[in-house]
């Protein structure tokens, strides 16, 4: 995957990290206040996630207090911005699962279920709204029990 432009993301306020990501050969810059503590760990953690990707750029992380999963997330949004949104989805293995209709379907059907705001207080009764995604869902089949 190719770097194609100079990326930053993340803030230097306590507890986060602000990290630069650029196209270059690999060199990862950690700048953190504890640098004899976290320093290499932070490299081999930057570098390991570059490896996954398959990425080549310079980082630069300027560490502030973070956690290792701020870092992480810091350097995905970073890799997401320098490579215009060129990044695989890992989150299921290497992109995302198919869904079938009938899995579809009831996650639909999941969202059109009302909460207590969108029931009227005195009559009881479901706001339009909810009633027109019911009956469009039900018009296209999708609805999964109802026919």
């Amino acid at each position: 995957m190719k770097v194609m432009e100079e990326a930053q993301a993340g803030t230097l306020n306590p507890r986060d990290c602000q990290i630069s990501v650029a196209p270059g050969n690999g060199t990862v810059k950690v700048t953190s206040k504890t640098p004899s503590l976290y320093e290499d760990y932070i490299q081999n953690m930057v570098r390991g996630k570059l490896e996954e990707y398959g990425v080549e750029a310079d980082v630069t992380v300027e560490e502030n207090g973070a956690i290792d999963y701020v870092i992480m997330a810091r350097l995905e949004a970073a890799l997401v911005k320098a490579t215009r949104n060129d990044m695989p989805d890992r989150r299921h293995g290497g992109g995302r699962p198919q869904r079938t209709d009938q899995e579809e379907a009831v996650c639909m059907s999941r969202e059109i279920i009302p909460d207590l705001s969108t029931v009227s207080q005195s009559t009881g009764a479901i706001a339009p709204c909810w009633i027109w995604r019911i009956l469009s869902l039900w018009s296209r089949n999708m609805i999964p029990g109802i026919s």
